[in-house]
């Protein structure tokens, strides 16, 4: 399931307000956090994509977050080819035990 949230990055700005958003995981469960850095990686006119992350995240969902992130990594670097990245590419796994 992917949830929808948006607004300024965390820490960016003294005073910021956020939204709130609950949900309930159970063990098995993963969160993933990625800059737009991540899914609006391009190589040539094509954008590496939040549909190519989620197949990704799903085909390893079974997989500890250690190995998710380097499968998603891996999978990004792949996509680059010898691209560089235009942004900054961040991505945190949270697996739920």
């Amino acid at each position: 399931m992917a949830l929808a949230v948006s607004g300024l990055p965390l820490g960016t700005f003294d005073g910021s307000a956020y939204d709130e958003l609950a949900v309930e995981l159970a063990p098995g469960d993963a969160v993933v956090f990625y800059s737009d850095g991540v899914i609006e990686a391009r190589q040539g006119r094509e954008e590496y994509g939040a549909e190519r992350l989620c197949r990704g995240l799903e085909e390893n969902a079974k997989r500890t977050a250690t190995e998710i992130g380097e499968h998603l990594i891996a999978d990004l670097e792949d996509f680059l080819g010898k691209a560089t990245p235009h942004d900054d590419v961040t991505l945190i796994v949270v697996k739920i035990l």
